[in-house]
């Protein structure tokens, strides 16, 4: 997604090169190698320009940039619920059970009154 929220053509990737690609795309983790070299190589092989190209790669950029701001929002989420889990009295004999991650573990908290009021 990182990748796709910068560059979505092969002459985008051709252009920039190997050379630039990878220090950018460390962002994104361990197999960004691989990844720039994967990509740089496939955008090598693909010289044929398809119609609509340039429009489809700008929505293609939209979207994997909406994707990334999701993912984002999703961990932050899992953050609070954890964090949630962690205060209640009963975390210690839930997060105990095997199998019970912070999320499925909020689900056996009991209702408060106060968030029934918000």
């Amino acid at each position: 997604m990182v990748l796709l929220s910068r560059y979505q053509t092969p002459a985008a990737l051709r252009h920039l090169g190997r050379g630039r690609l990878t220090p950018w795309i460390r962002t994104a983790g361990p197999a960004s190698t691989e990844l720039a070299n994967a990509a740089v190589d496939a955008a090598e092989r693909q010289h044929t320009r398809l119609p609509g190209e340039v429009t489809i790669a700008r929505v293609i950029g939209d979207l994997a940039v909406e994707l990334l701001s999701l993912h984002e929002k999703i961990h932050e989420l899992d953050k609070l619920v954890e964090a949630r889990l962690r205060e209640h009295e009963l975390a210690p004999v839930i997060s105990s059970m095997p199998g019970i991650g912070s999320l499925l573990g909020a689900e056996f908290l009991p209702e408060d009154e106060r968030d029934r009021r918000q």
